[in-house]
């Protein structure tokens, strides 16, 4: 089978699946704060994910955060990735400060950081391993 026909694809694919990653942090680090999702859908909590996607979006696209060289160790990959999300934090902090959300738990807002660095530390590693088996079959 010829992967590379599919090579187009590959960012399309991570930048999918960092939006999924970054929503389920942010799912799961709302009920490790509260143990339930009684004021998951609150204005300000939905506001927040929507911020936090389009930032994302806009860090990753600005930053060219997925090109991956075969010869780049994935020590420096996830470095690259441990400060697209540093950089994303510093974002979010200003952005909850500037629009004054009060209610934004800054405990929930670590569950959530630390989830969604260790996400994208686990799964960097995962595609980078698929990515190597596929440029060896050509």
């Amino acid at each position: 089978m010829n992967f590379r026909r599919y090579s187009r694809y590959i960012k399309l694919i991570f930048f999918a699946w960092d939006i999924i990653l970054l929503n389920f942090a942010y799912f799961v680090s709302y009920y490790f704060r509260y143990g339930e999702f009684h004021r998951f859908f609150s204005t300000e909590s939905q506001t927040i994910l929507l911020i936090s996607n389009v930032i994302w979006l806009l860090i990753i696209s600005y930053l060219n955060s997925y090109k991956f060289i075969r010869v780049e160790p994935i020590e420096k990959i996830l470095a690259r990735s441990f400060n697209l999300v540093l950089y994303h934090m510093a974002i979010i902090f200003a952005t909850l400060l500037i629009l004054k959300f009060d209610d934004i738990s800054r405990a929930r807002l670590l569950y959530f950081y630390s989830a969604f660095l260790a996400e994208i530390f686990f799964s960097r590693i995962f595609f980078i391993h698929i990515l190597k088996n596929l440029r060896r079959k050509g």
